[in-house]
């Protein structure tokens, strides 16, 4: 089986073995199963003894094939290795159950023949395409040559029908039939797993792209995140700006309004001023008259203190004064 090659070596191993032990668990179940039936037959009385025996040492052959395979492979390095050690093991349970069949009759098990093509659709899912073709091609030497010794009396005939017809013609279409099944089980198997590899390569491209684009949303991400701490950043400043800058206005138009009341008050200091001529009052604003510190206390915000010049004095308080002072 052909793994991704994003996928580390022991990952990779660790995934065909477990493909293995998948299918060592297959096999021996299938076989089991197989042995049953061969016990309810026997119980039955539909096959011998001989038969029964031949069945279970098949099968026995069969389940211990798998831990000694996984035993195996367990300890194999290389690639290469690998794949033809278990192509041998894949070879010895072809040859388990070519024992089956000749155990329940040999050519008159040709009905047991879809076993081969279930190892062989098995192995096209998982192994590269030329092994279904490898595995069809010994399937079809074993059971050939199970036929042909039987026929040629070098092994004995294990009967189950005493009236099934052995004529040549008979075993001749049945073993020509069988070949080109299995090749036909092989080509059919080593196509889908053609299109199974494809599609397969076309997937591993597809989430490659994915993966890439991935990252690539992920910097545009961590991009986009930096110049929006960037900009909350530069909006903060600005705002911060703005507050100093709506401080300072304020700042000067109260500056402004106080310098206006100012000017408005020189301007009326400066201007002329209607005094009385008799009691020196003046006339404000709103046309009241009023004492000259009052109006002097109210514009120029001054306190005004009340004393008495010199001439003043002499005047009012001259018997305070005496005659040749000064």
């Amino acid at each position: 089986m052909r793994i991704s090659d994003n996928v580390s070596p022991d990952t990779s191993r660790a995934m065909r073995l477990k493909d293995i032990k998948q299918g060592v668990t297959i096999r021996s179940v299938g076989s089991l199963v197989m042995w049953l039936f061969a016990l309810f037959a026997f119980w039955v009385n539909e096959i011998r003894i001989s038969h029964f025996i031949g069945v279970s040492c098949s099968v026995l052959f069969l389940v211990l094939l798998g831990p000694l395979t996984l035993f195996t492979l367990k300890r194999v390095t290389g690639n290469n290795t690998f794949a033809n050690v278990r192509l041998f093991f894949n070879i010895l349970g072809a040859l388990g159950f070519t024992a089956i069949i000749y155990s329940l009759g040999g050519i008159e098990a040709t009905y047991l023949t879809p076993i081969y093509a279930a190892l062989i659709a098995y192995l096209g899912v998982l192994a590269p395409q030329s092994v279904p073709f490898i595995i069809a091609g010994f399937c079809a030497f074993f059971f050939c040559s199970v036929v042909l010794l039987e026929g040629l009396g070098i092994i004995p005939g294990l009967k189950v029908d005493p009236h099934f017809n052995r004529s040549l013609t008979n075993q001749f279409i049945k073993v020509a039939v069988v070949m080109g099944l299995l090749f036909i089980v092989a080509y059919i198997s080593s196509f889908t797993a053609g299109k199974l590899k494809h599609g397969r390569d076309r997937l591993r491209r597809k989430n490659k792209d994915l993966e890439e684009k991935s990252i690539q949303l992920e910097n545009s991400q961590s991009e986009l995140k930096v110049a929006h701490n960037g900009l909350k950043t530069m909006i903060a400043k600005l705002n911060s700006e703005i507050d100093e800058r709506k401080k300072a206005e304020q700042e000067r138009e109260k500056l402004i309004n106080e310098l206006e009341n100012a000017l408005k008050e020189i301007k009326t200091l400066r201007g002329i001023l209607p005094l009385c001529s008799f009691c020196k009052k003046i006339r404000n604003d709103k046309g009241y008259w009023e004492q000259v510190d009052v109006y002097i206390q109210k514009h120029l915000q001054a306190d005004v203190s009340h004393s008495v010049c010199p001439d003043c004095a002499k005047k009012h308080y001259s018997f305070l004064y005496k005659e040749g002072e000064s």
